[in-house]
């Protein structure tokens, strides 16, 4: 990795870290939360290193910051929500987002609108990794319900014509 990657890396941890006190969070979840927002942001520095396209790149940080986040809020027993905005914030493409407004400003039409291109493609990444996770941890807990489905669907003769209240 070279110095701008390692520039990179320390911002969006420290980015983390920021939003992680913006939301609140404290004791054991700080360090955990930040951990989770550097573990994005090197995967997705690691997977631009290896070639990766700039989409799948940030997918695949994404659905590993997703998947971190969720298992942190399950562990910690606090809504997941918290924990995704401030792991997430070390991924927001805010670099394309300002060259974007700045040829916007500048009048470079054509820049402008290559690099928002770019920049959304981005962002889209961000959420189908979100997404992936979303889906299969739906998917996980239909599965546990369909299985309890099945131990618990016999009927019984002492609850039988009772109401359900």
């Amino acid at each position: 990795m070279t110095g701008q990657d390692w520039i990179v890396l320390l911002s969006g941890t420290v980015g983390t870290f920021g939003f992680s006190l913006l939301f609140c969070l404290h004791g054991r979840q700080l360090p955990v939360t930040t951990a989770g927002g550097a573990l994005a942001c090197l995967l997705w520095l690691l997977c631009g290193k290896a070639g990766m396209a700039p989409f799948f790149a940030i997918l695949s940080a994404s659905f590993v910051g997703s998947g971190y986040s969720t298992l942190l809020s399950r562990i910690l027993k606090v809504p997941k929500t918290v924990f995704l905005l401030a792991v997430m914030i070390s991924l927001v493409p805010g670099k394309g987002l300002y060259q974007t407004m700045r040829y916007a400003v500048d009048g470079a039409w054509d820049a402008c609108f290559s690099k928002a291109v770019s920049t959304l493609a981005e962002i889209l990444g961000i959420a189908t990794g979100m997404m992936l996770v979303l889906i299969i941890e739906k998917a996980v807990q239909g599965m546990r319900k369909d299985d309890e489905n099945q131990h618990h669907s016999g009927c019984d003769s002492e609850n039988l014509g009772k109401r359900g209240d």
